[in-house]
Formats: structure tokens, C-alpha cells, sequence
């Protein structure tokens, strides 16, 4: 059986995280990297507790994107 990242037609690139939020060109950023991240992102959360940030099940989340 293949590895995912031997089926795919492209070279996956690592988003970077910069004072804003998450950084990377438009055109790298494929379903696969956005769930993978906003997953990600969630789990992370998910961790915490609720008096640092966290969120439990059940809760809205809100994900924006800024296409400047």
C-alpha cells in the first residue's frame, strides 16, 4: 500500500504561524492542508482548559480567512 504523500500531484508545504495567525499562498492550501490544520487546531482546544482558551464539544468555531 502507498503512503498518502506518494498519491499526491503535489509537494505539500508547511504553513507558517506569524503574528496574525497562520501564514502560506492560497494556492498551497488544499482541502487536505486545511483540514489537517483546522483539525489540528481543534484538538489543541479541545486541551485546554476553559479559563485559558479552551473549547468543549457542542461549542461554536468560527475559522476566518483574509485572501489579501
Amino acid at each position: 500500500m502507498s503512503s498518502l504523500r506518494a498519491r499526491l500531484a503535489y509537494e505539500p508545504r508547511e504553513l507558517q504561524f506569524g503574528t496574525s495567525g497562520r501564514r502560506g499562498e492560497v494556492l498551497h492550501l488544499t482541502q487536505l492542508e486545511v483540514y489537517i490544520n483546522a483539525r489540528a487546531e481543534v484538538e489543541y482546544l479541545l486541551s485546554l482548559e476553559r479559563g485559558r482558551g479552551g473549547v468543549v464539544p457542542g461549542e461554536d468555531f468560527y475559522v476566518a480567512a483574509d485572501l489579501r
